[in-house]
């Protein structure tokens, strides 16, 4: 399954879970669980949603269109063991070197 649809399907667990977190505080919590080296990467960016309020935001267009085109590209892939994701000739906590 991609990153994207990942990312926000979790995004609907975390505020069920969560009713007192923002709407880009859970997106970026839900993007850092499937995908910690990217979070820290956009973390401080225009890309990051943590301190956003609603979805209303472009930033979560740009968010969804950064991660789209990283996967596509082959930047971001996929930990066969665990399901993370992580960019392209890292290792996974696993150990894992992307090929």
């Amino acid at each position: 399954m991609n990153l994207e649809i990942r990312v926000f399907e979790h995004l609907c667990e975390l505020m069920l879970r969560h009713d007192n977190w923002r709407y880009g505080q859970a997106l970026f919590n839900s993007l850092y669980e499937f995908a910690p080296t990217v979070a820290d990467k956009i973390r401080g960016t225009d890309l990051d949603t943590f301190y956003l309020d609603d979805e209303t935001d472009e930033t979560f267009k740009n968010l969804s269109t950064y991660l789209r085109e990283m996967e596509k590209s082959g930047k971001i892939v996929q930990c066969y063991f665990c399901g993370r994701h992580f960019f392209q000739g890292s290792i996974c906590e696993h150990g894992n070197a992307s090929s």
